[in-house]
This record gives C-alpha cells, sequence and structure tokens, in this order.
C-alpha cells in the first residue's frame, strides 16, 4: 500500500514528489524545500528516533511558522520488533552503561503502542504517524452493498458484497520515515 511506495519517485503526491521525501516544495518564497524523512538516515535505534522526534517538532508550514505537530504512533516491520520493543519500553537509553533516563519513554512521544504490520516489504523503514490534518486518506469511490440471495434446494443463502477505495495522501507531514 502507501506506506509500501513511501520513497518510489513513480507515485507522487499533489506536489510532485514521493511521500517519503527531502524534497517536498514549499509554496512561501522564504522557505526552502522540506522533509519527512532524518537529514542523515540510519538504521533504527533510540538515537535515530529521538532525532525524528525532533525533526517532527522543528516541521514549519510553507510561509515558515512552526507547526504544533505531535507523533501519535509508529509502524514498524517484523525485521526490527526487538529493537522497537527495547527503546521504546525500558526506562534507560538502551545499550548503555550510564542508566540514563529514556526521554522518549518519560516524555511519552508516542501516545499510543508501536504497530508491528507485517506486510512492510522494506524490513528496515519505520514511520511514524504525525497528526497533521488531511494526511492519510481514504476516498469511498463506490459504497458498500450487500447482496443476499436464498438457494432453495439446501435452505442456505448466498450473500456476495462490493465496494471501491482509493487511498493517498493529502498532506506529506503525516508520515515520518526514517530506517536504512
Amino acid at each position: 500500500g502507501i506506506l509500501n511506495l513511501a520513497n518510489d519517485s513513480n507515485y507522487v503526491g499533489g506536489d510532485g514528489v514521493s511521500l517519503a521525501s527531502a524534497a517536498h516544495p514549499s509554496e512561501g518564497p522564504s522557505v526552502a524545500n522540506q522533509r519527512n524523512v532524518l537529514a542523515v538516515n540510519g538504521t533504527f535505534g533510540y538515537l535515530t528516533l529521538q532525532q525524528a522526534v525532533i525533526d517532527v517538532a522543528n516541521q514549519l508550514d510553507d510561509r515558515g511558522i512552526p507547526i504544533n505537530l505531535n507523533i501519535t504512533g509508529m509502524i514498524y516491520p517484523a525485521g526490527l520488533m526487538h529493537e522497537v520493543y527495547q527503546v521504546v519500553n525500558n526506562p534507560s537509553e538502551p545499550n548503555t552503561t550510564n542508566r540514563n533516563l529514556n526521554t522518549l519513554v518519560g516524555m511519552n512521544v508516542l501516545r499510543k503502542e508501536p504497530i508491528m504490520w507485517n506486510y512492510l516489504t522494506d524490513q528496515k523503514k519505520v514511520f511514524l504517524q504525525v497528526d497533521a490534518d488531511n494526511g492519510l486518506v481514504t476516498i469511498e469511490r463506490e459504497s458498500f452493498e450487500t447482496n443476499t440471495w436464498p438457494e432453495k434446494r439446501n435452505f442456505t443463502s448466498h450473500t456476495n458484497s462490493y465496494e471501491r477505495v482509493g487511498c493517498g495522501w493529502g498532506e506529506w507531514r503525516s508520515v515520518f520515515v526514517f530506517g536504512t
């Protein structure tokens, strides 16, 4: 779906670039291109998640004014299940001997339990869900219909249903992507 195509330059949004990009154009004349990916990408870990949280907090609108965005969740592949658990459930910074406080846990940065999604094709990419308006959207193209008819021979009934939806995004700031 949408997350698997996030870096695909053939699957672009209204701004002409892919969902996960370091080159989202701004409409304002004084604002440079913006990004929803890490400037220096790295493997998932405490420091990369911490930098992603900072980057989300520093998002600007098209006029260069800071936006109050919050991370609402995390979606990660099965290949990172152990690393994610260690980072988001440990009261101390993981993999350190000085037992510093894990600020990501202490500040309750992730409002919901992270979701392991088995359908992600890249086993290194992590997606942070952000509360930007009109983010990831589902459009009902044809409403849900159900038909049922009886079968008189053996007293059973048959049911079929149909619905068509379209998926996409209206606001690229609704997702922050990182991981190599």
